[in-house]
């Protein structure tokens, strides 16, 4: 089985993100979902590799090591090709 790097805790009110995955989400706005920071950007992580995993109203977020750079370059075309995190989003003509 492969490691596993741990990318974030999110609660309901209360989160905590790798400093590398935070700076990249750090100027998203509006979204939030019922108090779970970022939760509207989920299937963004999902798309870029990661793993969500829910355990009693909280979301645990992690990526295999092996493929954390990946992630990290797919899942900053993603929000910057749909707007979020402070990047234009790409113009489509």
């Amino acid at each position: 089985m492969n490691k596993r790097r741990l990318l974030a805790f999110v609660l309901p009110g209360h989160s905590e993100y790798d400093d590398q995955l935070w700076d990249l989400l750090k100027d998203a706005q509006n979204t939030n979902i019922e108090g779970y920071d970022h939760a509207k950007l989920f299937p963004y992580f999902l798309l870029a590799g990661a793993e969500i995993k829910n355990e009693q109203d909280t979301f645990i977020i992690t990526v295999d090591w092996s493929f954390e750079e990946t992630f990290f370059k797919y899942l900053h075309e993603l929000l910057k090709k749909h707007g979020y995190g402070g990047f234009e989003p790409l113009s489509l003509y």
